[in-house]
């Protein structure tokens, strides 16, 4: 399986015609822990705490990424928005399909 990594420098575009998911739930309380492990964490981390000031969003929880924070993510980490919806099960912040409880 291919990696997610940050770029330097996002790439002008994501493919046309990709498939994936139109929003994901992100525990906060892992995300937050796993930046302070894992460097290529801390852009999605700066992405989640602009997006909870943006949207007033403070119970600090849970974040619901929607399609275009997905998409522009998987710009940010040079990958298909379901690569990088992948990425974050591996990290063990997305909530989807698991039977977390908050």
């Amino acid at each position: 399986m291919r990696r997610c990594s940050p770029l330097k420098r996002p790439s002008p575009f994501i493919p046309a015609g990709m498939q994936f998911r139109s929003a994901s739930s992100t525990n906060l309380g892992r995300l937050s822990s796993l930046a302070d492990s894992d460097d290529r964490a801390r852009p999605l981390v700066r992405y989640a705490r602009t997006i909870q000031e943006q949207r007033a969003d403070y119970n600090g929880r849970v974040l619901t990424l929607r399609e275009r924070d997905l998409t522009a993510l998987a710009t940010v980490y040079d990958c298909s928005p379901d690569a990088f919806a992948a990425e974050l099960v591996d990290w063990g912040v997305s909530l989807e399909g698991t039977d977390a409880t908050m």
